[in-house]
């Protein structure tokens, strides 16, 4: 019997890792906010700035991440990081006013920004040659797996017993969590005296990463993917944390909305792993037109939250979760697309900063639309042009990364300028 590659136990590792860290403490998060807004007696506008500390404080941390790993390594990096994750929830369960939010909400952040999507992805990369979009689908597909199992759970932990009760009990699971990672993780696969897990003839080839020359015409691909990226944090930050606040102010119970975030997490869990799969198979490009598609469409659907129905609510989230698959293992295959092999670290680092900086700049708009304009539909309908605009950003990317000429000087064959 052909022995598994320790590869796949730090795939799982990274799983439980982002079940935690994103599914938990950030997606899965929009079930607590309209309890703890009551329960804080906090208004629309100050419930979406306690997400916007969080961004922030992630966006800040992101900035020094490469340090911190490189200090601690990723191993003990990730364990201190879910232990600040569980921390941060024992401080949301003991908050009391719009203060103590915020104080809870910056420890999830800097604990998501140095032990989240970027050192999940790092370890991925270390520990795959090939395979590796289908591998980090799979540890996303965490997040989304947290926003099936978890919404209705914790809904019934706070109707029945308290909010604070259900912070304490994910704090309990967030520690077990930490302290499982820290058995399984592994640095590099040199420690388990073994190469990355490639299949034969298709891995890629083991260049010296300061060997190899950037990939051109990158600064401008940077100007386009940058933009991009703001705009796709935007729709997967405060956009996906105020389905709650948007479905619940449409007119469905608090068992209906719980429901319909669990349709988005089965819709995040598949349409990770498929993107990851279909991405190695067809390429970023290709796969960028059909999950575009799909997120623009839910987007869209999204805006018919108060007419549609809950069949159209649940087409909505299907589509919006298969599409938001962008906005993890998208950027990691359009930062591998568009970089050189020695540039992807510090390009895919560049992107999920963007992205955090669009969900942190973008943050305190829902409340404000929804308190200015009672509903938060306009949200949406702002949403679905963004998502557009960053669907013309990335495929113009790829036909300009197709077309290097076009980032060229024109030269004669002897080397001289080329003049009319």
């Amino acid at each position: 019997m052909k022995r598994i590659h320790y590869g796949w136990i730090i795939c799982a590792g990274c799983t439980l890792l982002l079940f935690c860290m994103v599914g938990l403490a950030s997606s899965g998060f929009s079930v607590y906010q309209p309890y703890f807004i009551e329960a804080c007696g906090l208004t629309n506008t100050e419930g979406s700035l306690v997400i916007t500390v969080r961004s922030l404080a992630a966006l800040i941390s992101m900035l020094f991440v490469d340090k911190y790993i490189d200090r601690t390594g990723l191993r003990l990096g990730v364990t201190i990081a879910m232990i600040g994750c569980g921390g941060s929830f024992v401080l949301f369960g003991a908050a009391r006013g719009f203060a103590g939010c915020c104080i809870s909400a910056a420890v999830a952040g800097v604990s998501f920004g140095l032990g989240g999507l970027i050192p999940a992805a790092v370890l991925i990369d270390r520990w795959f040659q090939s395979r590796k979009a289908f591998a980090f689908g799979i540890c996303v597909a965490g997040t989304g797996a947290a926003t099936i199992v978890t919404p209705s759970l914790i809904t019934y932990l706070i109707e029945s017993v308290s909010p604070k009760f259900a912070f304490f009990s994910e704090a309990v699971f967030v520690a077990a969590a930490a302290v499982i990672l820290f058995a399984l993780i592994r640095n590099a696969p040199v420690e388990n005296g073994l190469e990355p897990y490639g299949d034969a003839g298709t891995a890629r080839p083991d260049i010296p990463k300061e060997s190899e020359p950037p990939a051109k015409g990158g600064r401008f691909l940077l100007l386009l993917m940058l933009p991009a990226s703001v705009m796709i944090g935007a729709i997967s930050g405060p956009g996906f944390l105020h389905l709650s606040m948007l479905y619940k102010t449409s007119g469905f119970g608090s068992i209906g909305v719980s429901l319909l975030i669990s349709v988005v997490g089965l819709s995040l869990t598949a349409g990770k792993c498929i993107y990851g799969w279909i991405a190695d198979r067809i390429g970023g490009y290709r796969s960028g037109y059909l999950f575009f598609g799909l997120l623009v469409l839910g987007l869209a659907l999204c805006c018919f939250a108060a007419t549609g129905g809950y069949a159209a609510a649940v087409a909505a989230l299907l589509f919006f979760g298969l599409g938001l698959s962008l906005a993890t293992v998208g950027l990691s295959v359009f930062a591998g697309d568009m970089a050189s092999y020695a540039e992807y670290e510090k390009t895919l680092k560049k992107y999920q900063v963007a992205s955090m900086a669009g969900a942190l700049f973008f943050g305190p708009a829902p409340g404000m639309i929804a308190d200015r304009t009672g509903s938060y539909v306009p949200l949406y309908v702002l949403l679905t042009i963004f998502g557009v605009c960053a669907m013309a950003l990335v495929l113009l990317s790829y036909r300009l990364k197709r077309a290097p000429a076009a980032f060229q000087k024109r030269r004669n064959p002897d080397g001289t300028r080329f003049s009319r």
